[in-house]
Formats: C-alpha cells, sequence, structure tokens
C-alpha cells in the first residue's frame, strides 16, 4: 500500500481518465509502498515502456 498517494486520489484520477476518455492502466504493487523495487519494478518500467510507444511514438507521415 502506498504510504505516500492517498488511495482515494488515485481512484479519483482513474475515474477523470475514464470519464474522458483518456487511456489508462492501473496497476497495484502489493509488496511496494510508494517506490517499486525487484522484479516489481521491471514489470513497471516495461509497462511505461509500452504506452510511450502506443500513444507517445510521433505519427508516421508519407
Amino acid at each position: 500500500m502506498d504510504n505516500t498517494v492517498v488511495w482515494q486520489n488515485s481512484q479519483q484520477f482513474l475515474n477523470e481518465c475514464i470519464k474522458n476518455q483518456i487511456p489508462v492502466d492501473y496497476f497495484v504493487y502489493p509488496r511496494a509502498e510508494h517506490n517499486v523495487r525487484g522484479y516489481d519494478r521491471i514489470h513497471l518500467m516495461q509497462k511505461v515502456t509500452d504506452y510511450f510507444e502506443d500513444y507517445l511514438r510521433p505519427l508516421k507521415t508519407e
């Protein structure tokens, strides 16, 4: 459980993303507090990379 970010703030953020049709992924790492470590961090970094590639990659122009 994150001891820095209030859980309700995360829920509010998710609700606003969904309401505004903004792509969002939400992952809970039960062994982590605010800093994700170990193999959870590997998973998190892969998800961040995937998000950047899916949503922030420049559009190809012909």
